[in-house]
This record gives C-alpha cells, sequence and structure tokens, in this order.
C-alpha cells in the first residue's frame, strides 16, 4: 500500500520511460533524455488538467547545463577536425603523418565529448515521486542495465577505440 503504480517502457530491459500514479492521484512522467539533458520531470498533479514540468534543484540543473555545453564543444571541435583531416588527406595538402595527427587531436576532443555523455548519464538528477533529486559528483559508475548508461558506454568506448586507431596510424610512420 501506498506505493505508486508504475508502467515502464523501453526496449527489452531498458527503462527509457516510467509513468507513475502516485496514491493520492495525478501523474509523474520521467523520460531518461529529459532528465539527463534538462533536469525536468512532467507531472500532472490530480484533477489538473495539465500537466508541468518540475525542475531539479539549480545545483543539478546548472551541472547539466555545463555538461551539456562541454559535450557540444567537444563533438564540434572533433567534427572540424575530422574534417580538415579529410581534406588534408583528398587534396594532398600534407603528408599522412600530419593527417593522422589531425585525426587524433579530433579523436581527443571526440574522447573528450563521450566520457562528458556519459558524465551526463550518471549524474542526472534521481527522480522520486515527482521531483528530482540531485545526488552527489560521481566520476564513474557501472550501470549496464540503464539504457542510457549503455549507450553512452558505447559512445565512449567507440570514441576511444578511434583514437587507439589514430595513435597506431601515427606509429606507422614515424
Amino acid at each position: 500500500m501506498g506505493q505508486p503504480e508504475q508502467q515502464a517502457e523501453g526496449a527489452g530491459p531498458f527503462v527509457t520511460r516510467l509513468t507513475s500514479h502516485p496514491p493520492g492521484g495525478g501523474t509523474v512522467v520521467w523520460e531518461s533524455r529529459d532528465a539527463r539533458r534538462r533536469g525536468t520531470v512532467v507531472v500532472r498533479p490530480p484533477g489538473a488538467a495539465h500537466s508541468r514540468h518540475a525542475r531539479a534543484d539549480a545545483v543539478s540543473v546548472g551541472r547539466l547545463r555545463r555538461l551539456n555545453v562541454i559535450a557540444a564543444f567537444a563533438f564540434v571541435i572533433g567534427g572540424a577536425l575530422f574534417s580538415v583531416g579529410a581534406g588534408i588527406a583528398q587534396f594532398g595538402s600534407g603528408d599522412a603523418l600530419r593527417c593522422a595527427a589531425v585525426y587524433f587531436a579530433g579523436g581527443l576532443f571526440f574522447n573528450t565529448g563521450g566520457y562528458v555523455s556519459l558524465l551526463q548519464v550518471i549524474n542526472a538528477p534521481l527522480h522520486a515521486g515527482g521531483r528530482l533529486i540531485t545526488r552527489r559528483w560521481r566520476w564513474w559508475s557501472y550501470e549496464p542495465m540503464r539504457l542510457d548508461w549503455l549507450s553512452a558506454f558505447v559512445l565512449l568506448a567507440g570514441t576511444l577505440c578511434f583514437s587507439v586507431a589514430g595513435v597506431l596510424q601515427l606509429c606507422e610512420h614515424p
């Protein structure tokens, strides 16, 4: 008794959306992306005609905004460096070492973006009864049954593999 009725949605065992119906009435909808990126959940109080967004506290929202900005800049700069590297390779304006070095620098920015994406998931506010609760800052966690954590981890692993390939390419051209 007293526990909210919940409906989970997502792919397989992964939950990306959780709809709760608290005992007192109303509806709370937690979506992984909105909670992780914006620090919000959707709440419809009992008897209300419209829903509203409940926002996490200022500490959590500030963290999420900073992480969003860092990830965006890292991916944009990394992508720009990949384009420059492709231009060097395509138009022959540099040797193979210069091209590999530019790709490697782009990979470092992508690694940063991948790790910051994982930090967003790890430090997203927790959902508790229509509220988002800020937890202490963490630099790492292991949560493979969360789809958002798994997708961010795969992104980070891919960026690291790309960087290793770049290092190997650099090593082939002394």
